[in-house]
């Protein structure tokens, strides 16, 4: 499965053009942890630690709490829809404590409220919102808190969904994947991820299929003056829902490193 890392987020960033957002993905750092140390206010170094040392119940740490703020906040979510969006997971927070949270996000990352400000009055005035590609939109309901809500989430969702179909179509169209190639098959896509399967003995050749479907995923945006591109993760399995191991790195160390994991020795 290859996920287009942290997506959403690192197109919100610089449709915000708050400098905050903008410098956690400059600086190489992990944005989830840098901020859930910002909402929490407390060291990256601590929140680091305590998803490392969790490993098996991620939903209690800092870091899952703070990916589910920073989605929250971006897109304007009310406390209690957050709350009872927790309780599906069963994360239990009340009302207040969900408000806390969401202003310690908004509060440090002055640059969001802005940003919904500007997207307010774009709509206001066309109706109409493009996504990072130009692809357009129009929102014709009555103009209301929902509308705005959904207008805050159409640039970047629309523009991680429009990149992971270009990518798609460019992978299907690839000899080297196809039949006569490395034969990958394609077989679903979560959100902003593909899932596709390959055969064992192509377990050797995975870097290079790896890196051709980088290829195919990756593209630079530029948003006011500013370059950015989304990365690209991938995980492994001998099934899809059982063991698996994380390549964040295309090399082949880690991908070596990946396949023992799973079970797999070249």
């Amino acid at each position: 499965e290859c996920d287009l890392a942290k997506a959403e987020a690192h197109v919100v960033a610089y449709l915000t053009q708050d400098i905050n957002m903008i410098e956690s993905f400059l600086s190489g750092i992990d944005v989830h942890s840098f901020n859930a140390s910002k909402i929490f206010n407390v060291p990256i170094e601590e929140v680091i630690e305590e998803a490392k040392t969790k490993k098996s119940d991620q939903k209690s740490t800092m870091r899952y709490m703070g990916k589910k703020v920073v989605h929250a906040s971006n897109y304007s979510m009310g406390p209690q829809t957050f709350s009872d969006n927790l309780a599906k997971e069963e994360i239990f927070k009340s009302q207040s404590e969900c408000q806390v949270l969401l202003n310690n996000y908004t509060d440090r990352f002055p640059g969001l409220k802005r940003w919904h400000r500007s997207i307010e009055e774009e709509v206001q005035s066309t109706r109409t919102l493009y996504n990072l590609f130009g692809r357009p939109k129009r929102f014709l309901d009555e103009m209301n808190a929902a509308l705005f809500r959904n207008a805050y989430s159409y640039k970047p969702q629309s523009t991680v969904a429009e990149l992971l179909n270009r990518g798609l179509i460019k992978m299907a169209n690839d000899p080297r994947l196809g039949k006569a190639g490395f034969n990958i098959k394609l077989l679903t896509t979560v959100h902003d991820s593909v899932l596709f399967q390959i055969h064992k003995l192509q377990f050797s050749n995975l870097l290079q299929i790896l890196l051709i479907v980088k290829d195919h995923m990756t593209h630079t945006f530029t948003y006011k003056g500013k370059s950015f591109t989304i990365g690209l993760d991938a995980k492994i399995g001998t099934q899809w829902a059982g063991n698996t191991a994380e390549i964040s790195k295309f090399t082949q160390e880690e991908i070596n490193k990946a396949l023992k994991k799973i079970g797999v020795e070249l």
